[in-house]
């Protein structure tokens, strides 16, 4: 299959669902989608985005090789459903450490930018709860963001990501205050 051909399904959802429904036909073709997702115009790339999302959840792993030159270019993309796609994806795997202050940045601004819609916003939570994962000093301060995202925004979605976030922050706080107390023997 050539790139035009895989671009013409990608421009008819009768044709995607299809595609979605053939994963392992277009996994062969993963090296074109991850192509088209990352750098065709915001359409085209938002479905093909989408269609590595299916092909992801059907062959766990297939993906990431890909996942820093997805991290690369996560910040060219100005589109809603592009970006969220991208950010899902992101979140499925580790965040490398050459990547972690990148994604703490760009995921910190989406958060304080009103204009991004939940499914963004709750996918940016989820990458900065990983990247705290490697950077428990930044715990405290995450727990904080979520605790003003539960407070201020009036979407339920990114009030209970931020609530699921701000316990497991809570949590982890508690593991590492009590690993820190004297131990008597």
């Amino acid at each position: 299959m050539t790139k035009d051909e895989l671009r013409s399904i990608l421009n008819a959802w009768d044709t995607l669902v299809l595609a979605k429904n053939d994963v392992e036909k277009m996994t062969v073709h993963l090296h074109l989608i991850i192509d088209i997702a990352l750098n065709d115009p915001e359409k085209t790339g938002w479905r093909a985005a989408w269609l590595l999302d299916k092909i992801n959840e059907a062959n766990r792993g297939v993906i990431a090789p890909w996942i820093p030159e997805i991290t690369a270019n996560l910040m060219r993309s100005k589109k809603h459903g592009k970006k969220r796609q991208l950010l899902k994806l992101i979140t499925l795997y580790p965040i490398r450490p050459e990547s972690e202050m990148l994604l703490l940045d760009y995921c910190l601004s989406i958060l304080s930018d009103s204009e991004d819609p939940p499914g963004v916003r709750t996918h940016a939570m989820q990458i900065l709860y990983n990247i705290s994962q490697s950077q428990p000093e930044l715990k405290e301060e995450l727990l904080a963001v979520m605790q003003q995202e539960i407070e201020i925004r009036e979407s339920p979605g990114i009030r209970a990501r931020a609530k699921k976030v701000a316990s497991q922050l809570q949590r982890d706080l508690r593991k590492i205050h009590i690993s820190n107390l004297p131990q008597f023997y």
